[in-house]
């Protein structure tokens, strides 16, 4: 953890298919939790919902040294759940779920290539970025547009919300990149990452934080069902400059 505000940041995120994870100790939740199971009309999306919070116990548990059942649920006005003593934040596309763990305030987010609508390209990009984004050919622009909306969703919930039209200022950029960058936006500073290693997805995560985290990230699945020890190795961040001149880490 962090103990100067000039430490970087710990950052691990954690990805499972749900429909591999699905059985795998159900038992561990709550009543509140099974209660919302029975809500869902579509056997799938009930599963699904099972196996992603049977999961997240099973993550921060880890950090919080307690059984999986045992995990604390606080829940803001809005639903957003939450726990004594770490942040984290959560994602889902389909089957595939992701949670973001980190000791500053963290945001997810994650979509498939091109399933954001040319409409939203006046809503949510700047006006420069809204001429670059015309400048690409039809199919550049499918996934230029989801990068953005993910970059910036995942700025929004780290920083409290959802994807605002008051979050959507801030440039976050239209084309891949490596490593961190940091954003600009008000009142805070965010550090934002594409989260390369979730296939065929578009993903980013943000802290809020002007120094980029030490990042780890693991993708469990069926064949490798156990989390990894929380010891994984850690690689400090260097700086570098990205193609459109904005400061970034790698």
């Amino acid at each position: 953890m962090a103990d100067r505000a000039t430490d970087p940041p710990r950052l691990c995120v954690y990805g499972v298919r749900c429909d591999s994870w699905e059985g795998r100790q159900a038992d561990t939740l709550s009543p509140d939790e099974r209660y919302r199971a029975s809500t869902f009309r579509l056997t799938l999306d009930r599963r699904r919902y099972v196996a992603a919070r049977t999961f997240l116990r099973h993550v921060l548990a880890r950090y919080l040294d307690v059984a999986p059942a045992e995990v604390e649920f606080t829940y803001s006005r809005e639903g957003k759940p939450g726990v004594t003593g770490i942040q984290f934040n959560l994602a889902h596309c389909e089957d595939l779920f992701v949670a973001a763990v980190s000791n500053v305030p963290v945001g997810i987010d994650i979509e498939r290539p091109g399933t954001t609508t040319p409409a939203l390209a006046k809503r949510i990009l700047t006006t420069r970025e809204l001429a670059r984004w015309r400048r690409l050919s039809s199919s550049e622009r499918r996934v230029a547009l989801t990068r953005a909306w993910v970059r910036k969703e995942a700025c929004a919930k780290a920083l409290g919300g959802g994807a605002r039209d008051d979050f959507m200022w801030s440039e976050v950029g239209l084309h891949q990149s490596q490593g961190f960058r940091r954003v600009r936006v008000e009142p805070a500073s965010v550090s934002l990452a594409d989260l390369d290693a979730v296939p065929d997805h578009i993903a980013a995560v943000a802290v809020v934080s002007s120094v980029a985290p030490l990042m780890s990230v693991h993708l469990v699945d069926y064949e490798s069902p156990h989390l990894p020890s929380l010891a994984a190795s850690f690689e400090p961040a260097e700086i570098a400059a990205d193609d459109e001149g904005a400061e970034k880490r790698i």
